[in-house]
C-alpha cells in the first residue's frame, strides 16, 4: 500500500510535519483513521486522521498532550488500545490491553477495560472492566445483537502485576501459588482462567439501540466485591 494522502488539517496533531505519532512520550496510545479513496477497499491510496488520542487527564490535566484527545475525561480514561470493532450501530467499540499498574503515568486507569466510542463525536463510554492483569479481547454479536460476547484473557498475569513481590518473580512460584493474582472467574483462591463473557441487557433488548438500561453485573457468582471481579457499565476503571 501507497502513503497514505493526508488531510489538510487535523487538530489532533501536534507535530509540525503530521506524523501519524502525535507525541514524543506516547504511553497511552492512539487510535488512527482511515478512509480509501472513492470508498473502495480495493484502493490503494487513502487519507488518514488521527480519531482519539487515549491519555491520562487526572495526571496530566488538559491541555496537557499526555491528558490526551478533548474527549477523555478522568470517567473514560484508559491506556493501549489493543483491539477495536464496529457493531451494526456504526458504534466503535475498544478493548485496552494495557499498563494497568495504576500508578505515575497510569495513576486512577486501573485494570484493562472496553469503552465504547461515537465515531462522529468522538464521544466516549466505559462499558466493563475485566479483572485483575487481564487484557479484553474478541467482539461479536448474534445476529439478534441482543448478545455481545467478548474475551478475558490471561486474567492474573504475574509479569507486571502491580502488586508483585520483587523476590517473586519466577515460573515456578506463580505456579504454586496460582490465585495470588486473580481467581477470575472462581471465588477464591483458584488458578484464573481464560474465559468468553456474554453480555446481554437486563430487559432482554438490543445491545446499543440508545435505550439500554445499565448492563447486568458481570461478576463471577459469589465473588467477593474487591481487587478482582468484572462490572458492566459505568465501573470504576482503579476497581480492582
Amino acid at each position: 500500500m501507497v502513503p497514505a494522502t493526508r488531510p489538510p488539517t487535523c487538530p489532533c496533531r501536534t507535530s509540525s510535519n503530521g506524523e501519524a505519532n502525535p507525541r514524543a512520550s506516547n504511553n497511552w496510545g492512539h487510535i488512527i483513521k482511515w478512509n480509501e479513496t472513492g470508498g473502495n477497499a480495493s484502493a490503494t491510496t487513502f487519507t488518514w486522521d488521527i480519531f482519539l488520542i487515549a491519555g491520562n487527564p487526572q495526571a496530566f490535566p488538559q491541555p496537557n498532550v499526555k491528558a490526551g484527545s478533548s474527549t477523555i475525561t478522568t470517567a473514560n480514561m484508559f491506556n493501549s488500545p489493543d483491539g477495536i470493532g464496529f457493531d451494526s450501530f456504526g458504534r466503535l467499540w475498544i478493548q485496552s490491553d494495557g499498563n494497568f499498574s495504576n500508578v505515575g503515568d497510569y495513576a486512577g486507569q486501573g485494570n484493562n477495560q472496553m469503552l465504547a466510542a461515537n465515531p462522529t463525536t468522538k464521544e466516549v463510554r466505559r462499558f466493563l472492566v475485566g479483572p485483575s492483569g487481564c487484557e479484553i479481547t474478541g467482539l461479536t454479536f448474534t445476529p439478534d445483537r441482543k448478545t455481545m460476547f467478548i474475551n478475558v484473557q490471561h486474567p492474573g498475569e504475574v509479569g507486571s502485576h502491580p502488586n508483585k513481590p520483587a523476590a517473586h518473580t519466577g515460573d515456578n512460584w506463580i505456579a504454586n501459588n496460582p490465585g495470588v493474582f486473580s481467581s477470575w472467574p472462581t471465588p477464591g483462591a483458584a488458578r484464573p482462567r481464560s474465559a468468553t463473557v456474554v453480555v446481554r441487557r437486563t430487559d432482554g433488548g438490543v445491545i446499543g439501540d440508545g435505550n439500554a438500561p445499565v448492563v447486568s453485573s458481570l461478576t463471577a457468582p459469589g465473588a467477593p466485591a474487591g481487587k478482582d471481579f468484572m462490572s458492566g457499565t459505568a465501573a470504576p476503571a482503579g476497581a480492582g
